[in-house]
């Protein structure tokens, strides 16, 4: 398959003695290549970049289900204390409250990155939750607050109620202030 370079490939080309040279390019090295477009420049590190991930030149389906086909060692295996103990040391290594290290993680215990964080939220962060309090509120635009700030963004308009099990609710202790008592809407809050 031609990536359509445009003129010039041939002296682009005859710039690096062997092939390892070429496509180990970074975009940086990219830059130096003279008398080259924009457009080639582009196009020579987009080609370079799928060729290194193994998705170009493109093949035919059956071919790449082949070449990315298998399954991970663990994968499907029951969890053990061992394992278990494995991924507590692992999410303290890759600092699981920092980014999004499950990739990573699910790789080195060779598992699914979904079965990986599901079986840390069960062992770390439920346990966790349940020790903790936590209010809830609607507020007036109906927008759901979760007021406990490990939690991510929520999107307008979908409403999570947590169960009493996982998220031990706090005690109502809610009060208006008189200066506001005159705006209360019974039927509101």
């Amino acid at each position: 398959e031609h990536m359509k370079f445009g003129d010039g490939a041939e002296d682009v080309a005859n710039l690096f003695e062997h092939w390892k040279d070429f496509i180990s390019m970074s975009p940086r090295d990219i830059m130096l290549i003279p008398d080259i477009t924009a457009e080639q420049r582009r196009k020579l590190d987009k080609y370079i970049t799928l060729f290194n991930h193994g998705l170009w030149p493109r093949v035919s389906p059956d071919i790449f289900k082949e070449r990315f086909k298998g399954t991970l060692d663990s994968e499907g295996e029951p969890w053990t204390p061992e394992h278990d103990q494995w991924l507590l040391e692992l999410a303290k290594l890759y600092d699981v409250n920092f980014g999004d290290p499950w990739l990573y993680i699910s790789w080195q215990m060779q598992r699914r990155e979904d079965d990986v964080q599901q079986r840390y939220v069960e062992l770390v962060v439920k346990q966790r939750e349940r020790k903790t309090q936590h209010e809830f509120a609607i507020t007036k635009a109906s927008r759901p607050l979760h007021m406990h700030r490990s939690f991510r963004i929520i999107p307008a308009d979908l409403y999570i109620v947590p169960s009493e099990e996982n998220f031990p609710l706090a005690e109502n202790r809610f009060e208006l202030p008189n200066a506001f008592q005159k705006y209360r809407q019974d039927d509101i809050f």
